[in-house]
């Protein structure tokens, strides 16, 4: 009697054993995959479900918080712009617009660290991408010199302008980081790093691409005409745009952004 009991309860505590549902192998507690076959567990499909709302979560969090960043930053710097004087207004705003964007990066990267996704936009691309990149910059830069002579009326007013805009030290190490060093990195971690990666949760490539090629436009209107500046920087974002979506890294971006800039400070110097 005692053994038909004990037989009884061993075969009452085998059937409560989960098993694997393809090959059928009963699985301890707690494991994510089973043992014999690799098939996930139903406890890892608990897990990863709970991953994605969390990431979800963060991506929709992420999103609110760059808005706001953002919509603080342009409506912050366009009411010091109505109060600031006309001939330290470029410098003064283009300063804080770059010291902004600073904190709007570090606050992202502490943010989303616990995501861990950071560190695969700067993995290496493929040779051929930084290749393209340089040329590509070259080229933007070209069409946008083009645009900018396009829009004036007379080729004396763009000439004026450009001497204005001359530095006796513009080749100075500061200056070369502040124009086209530091926006190389800092605007493409926000625009192709930040925004991209959050707004991956919510819409297609293509119209990530727009999105963020808009805003990338609509943050450099602050001290220049709104016709000059917005068309040809959403061009950059575009082609900056494109290369990190078919590189998957943000070097290339990095590249042509660095080149569109670069030759920007030789031909004004």
């Amino acid at each position: 009697m005692d053994r038909q009991i004990l037989e009884a309860s061993v075969s009452s505590r085998v059937s409560l054993t989960p098993s694997c549902t393809v090959c059928g192998k009963a699985l301890r507690k707690g494991i994510s995959f089973c043992p014999t076959c690799g098939t996930p567990t139903k406890n890892r499909r608990r897990l990863q479900r709970q991953h994605r709302k969390q990431e979800d979560r963060k991506a929709r969090e992420t999103i609110l918080l760059v808005v706001w960043l953002f919509a603080g930053t342009f409506v912050g710097l366009l009411l010091l712009a109505t109060f600031t004087p006309e001939d330290i207004q470029p410098l003064l705003l283009a300063s804080l617009s770059f010291a902004w964007q600073i904190v709007i990066g570090l606050v992202a990267l502490i943010y989303l660290r616990p995501l861990r996704w950071h560190s695969r936009l700067w993995k290496p691309p493929k040779f051929r991408w930084l290749a393209i990149a340089f040329p590509i910059g070259a080229l933007s830069c070209a069409v946008s010199y083009i645009f900018v002579l396009f829009l004036f009326s007379q080729i004396s007013d763009v000439l004026d302008s450009a001497e204005e805009l001359k530095i006796p030290e513009l080749f100075h190490i500061s200056f070369f980081f502040t124009i086209a060093i530091g926006p190389a990195f800092l605007e493409e971690w926000i625009y192709r790093g930040i925004l991209w990666r959050t707004l991956e949760r919510v819409l297609p490539p293509s119209r990530i691409l727009l999105a963020t090629s808009l805003l990338f436009g609509v943050a450099h209107t602050l001290g220049t005409p709104v016709g000059i500046a917005i068309p040809h920087r959403i061009l950059l974002g575009l082609a900056a745009g494109w290369l990190r979506w078919r590189s998957g890294s943000l070097w290339p971006a990095i590249a042509l952004h660095f080149t569109h800039n670069a030759l920007a400070i030789v031909i004004l110097g």
